[in-house]
């Protein structure tokens, strides 16, 4: 997002597709790549993972209908990533301390 740090950037993604709030750090957990597809070919995207401790969900949000959310342990959530990259990350999570 133009003008926008990345980390704030990060947390407005986590608001928009996910009505997730709450204090997101600044410094980056990974990073991992995925082909994404477009309308004519596939895009090479590199995604950059921040920690977010998180406040609350919200009932309402800009991408609610297009989402499906659902809770899970780190140990729930690495079984369902299929992406190795963000699998790793996820991985680490239950030894990085909440964000303070």
């Amino acid at each position: 997002m133009k003008g926008m740090k990345d980390h704030k950037a990060a947390e407005r993604e986590a608001l928009e597709e996910a009505g997730v709030v709450g204090r997101i750090g600044k410094e980056p957990m990974g990073t991992y790549e995925y082909w994404k597809r477009g309308d004519a070919a596939f895009y090479l995207c590199k995604v950059t993972v921040y920690p977010l401790d998180v406040r609350q969900q919200l009932t309402k949000w800009r991408e609610r209908d297009q989402r499906d959310t659902k809770w899970l342990s780190v140990e729930e959530a690495t079984v369902l990533i299929e992406e190795p990259g963000l699998r790793g990350i996820i991985e680490r999570l239950g030894t990085v301390p909440p964000t303070t």
